[in-house]
């Protein structure tokens, strides 16, 4: 027997009813689990009652929300939403939403991320020890950020033209300890800044914070905002993923200003396209968990299917949502620093040398010595595959080609998912030991930062008869330009943790050392030919936010389908309901589902159900 409640009140239904519930895989088909269509009659008076007398001039029924309802069949139990999708004087057409579909329809298509109210950020009184905490611990860091549109109008019409950077920290003496204690410096407190950019002595009193936040915690302050709670989490299980930061020149406290102008659903959208990952609703426990995909089939039980007849292979196109066959880039913004992380033809161009180094000091040391600004040096330091690209910028060794596009898919040269969702453009800058008051630049480490910015650019284009050029020079040359730009609106990415590892130039002073957000395992190379490292790895070089990297460690994990092939099996309604994530043994082969169609009339469910699968290579 099938009954339906609406708002707890039983609709009456036709003799002819039947529907079909579609449920979908959540990890590789996005549609979840919906019904079909439903027409109910509006002249029995107790559907009447409970839809409102929708067909009456003077309903007040708002007909744009949803009600709660319940579909049973059998002795089984669906909860979900009703939605009415039009009425006349005599039916109404609802649907019927269930499992993930019923956080799919809360994300609406024109809801903004801005509209949403995710809270203020809470200024610690304790800023730097703010530092040892990661979320879930804190909701934001405090990092600074270089913004190179913001400049001041200082003493005698001078101007700091080379920006500045926000959320700006200094040192405090401690004479009892005869060492210099991390603090903050935006409270208020004149900041002397002489030498960070060669501009005299300038003081620059500023009062706003810039909070950057996690971006675990600007998921779950999404979904909070969304009417629901979350449950497990597997981003903020990783050691790697919840370290993930957002950067932004935003000085408000307000979250949703510090994200970009992007819909809730798009943002949803990303992260699941960037960390192959889904948010996908539990109807059991009324939550929403994060799930990675490549967990899901490795933590897959293995389930016996017997099927009525014979499999049927169709060459219909579906569109299995796999990382692993598919080609994603990164919108990178066309500014100076982010041409240098994507050479696309470029690094066909030019001469690639494989060098017999057997570590970046000795890398750096021959590029220094070669001096050829004309080589791409590719570095393999475990002499099987390549793992780095260096060029000589400005006469110094730096890594590039770190954000290429990820080709998975081979029968096309384009790109199928991009990602607006990109690592943060880093720059290193010479920053001073110093007091508050104190202008001395005797001791100095480079600490890289992120840059943020909303300014105006040049894209461009590279002639491909120019490469008598170095490569330096081929990336930054003015005469390539083609055109003005605006910045895209992108959600810039760096990784956090408080692992600082610094070399003190100059004169050697006791300090704290500096908090650093980072995109790679290694900093750039300082222009005096040494680095250091932002957190320990092997190898050193590796670099988290690369799509190289996501493919090795996420991406390349999940299921290996046969996407050119989908199978349709049928078989009887088991006494249990199956899980439609697990992996599914069919005569014998491996298969993972893509859906099932259940269909369901006045009686109940029909015995038989059609499910489509797609074989494991």
């Amino acid at each position: 027997m099938t009954e339906l409640y609406v708002n707890n009140e039983q609709v009456v239904l036709s003799e002819n009813f039947s529907t079909e519930i579609i449920e979908g895989n959540p990890f590789i088909n996005p549609i979840g689990e919906t019904s079909l269509d439903i027409t109910v009659s509006l002249l029995e008076p107790q559907n009447a009652y409970i839809f409102g007398y929708l067909q009456r001039t003077n309903s007040r029924k708002d007909t744009t929300q949803s009600f709660p309802c319940k579909l049973v069949v059998n002795a089984t139990e669906y909860h979900g939403l009703c939605i009415v999708l039009e009425f006349s004087d005599e039916v109404v057409s609802i649907q019927l939403v269930f499992k993930n579909s019923i956080f799919t329809y809360a994300i609406d298509e024109d809801l903004m991320i801005r509209e949403l109210n995710l809270g203020t950020a809470a200024i610690p009184s304790n800023i730097p020890a703010n530092f040892n905490l990661t979320y879930p611990q804190t909701d934001f860091q405090l990092l600074m950020v270089l913004d190179p549109d913001i400049t001041y109008t200082v003493f005698s019409g001078q101007e700091l033209v080379d920006g500045d950077l926000l959320n700006r920290f200094t040192y405090t003496y401690n004479s009892a300890l005869s060492r210099y204690d991390l603090t903050y410096g935006l409270d208020g407190n004149t900041v002397a800044i002489k030498g960070m950019f060669a501009a005299g002595s300038i003081g620059i009193k500023k009062v706003l914070y810039s909070p950057q936040p996690y971006l675990a915690a600007i998921i779950r302050r999404v979904i909070e905002a969304l009417g629901f709670q979350v449950g497990e989490n597997e981003i903020v299980s990783s050691s790697t993923w919840k370290n993930a930061i957002i950067v932004n020149n935003d000085t408000s406290l307000r979250f949703a200003n510090m994200l970009p102008d992007w819909s809730v659903k798009k943002f949803i959208e990303q992260v699941q396209i960037w960390l192959n990952c889904r948010f996908i609703y539990n109807p059991t426990t009324g939550v929403v968990d994060i799930r990675f995909n490549h967990l899901s089939n490795e933590n897959a039980e293995l389930v016996q299917l017997t099927v009525l007849d014979d499999f049927t292979g169709a060459t219909d196109e579906q569109d299995p949502v796999m990382n692993r066959q598919r080609n994603i880039e990164y919108n990178l913004p066309e500014t100076d620093i982010y041409k240098y992380t994507d050479l696309g033809e470029l690094r066909y161009k030019f001469q690639n040398i494989t060098t017999s180094a057997t570590s970046l000091p000795s890398l750096i040391n021959s590029m220094m010595t070669v001096h050829n600004p004309h080589w791409i040096y590719l570095y393999e330091p475990d002499g099987n595959r390549v793992d780095a690209k260096l060029i000589l910028r400005d006469g110094v060794p730096a890594f590039v080609d770190e954000y290429r596009m990820l080709q998975n898919n081979p029968d096309k040269e384009s790109a199928d998912e991009t990602l607006d969702i990109v690592p943060a453009e880093m720059a290193l800058i010479k920053f001073f030991i110093r007091d508050r008051m104190n202008e001395g630049t005797a001791s100095w480490i480079w600490l890289m930062v992120p840059v943020v910015r909303n300014s105006q650019i040049l894209s461009m284009s590279i002639d491909g008869e120019e490469d008598f050029v170095s490569v330096d020079d081929a990336i930054k040359d003015s005469s390539l330009v083609s055109e003005d730009t605006e910045t895209k609106d992108v959600m810039q990415i760096v990784m956090f943790r408080n692992d600082r590892q610094y070399t003190v130039h100059g004169t050697s002073v006791a300090f704290d050392g500096m908090p650093e957000a980072y995109t790679r395992y290694m900093s750039d190379i300082h222009p005096d030919g040494t680095y250091h490292k932002t957190v320990v790895a092997s190898p050193e070089i590796q670099n988290p936010l690369s799509l190289q990297y996501l493919n090795e460690h996420i991406y390349s994990k999940e299921a290996e389908i046969d996407a050119t092939k989908l199978y349709r099996f049928r078989f009887l309604t088991p006494l249990q309901d199956l899980d439609i994530s697990d992996t599914f043994v069919i005569n014998g082969e491996y298969y993972r589902a893509f859906q099932f169609n259940k269909k369901i009339n006045i009686d109940g469910m029909e015995e038989v159900i059609e499910g489509e699968f797609f074989k494991l290579k």
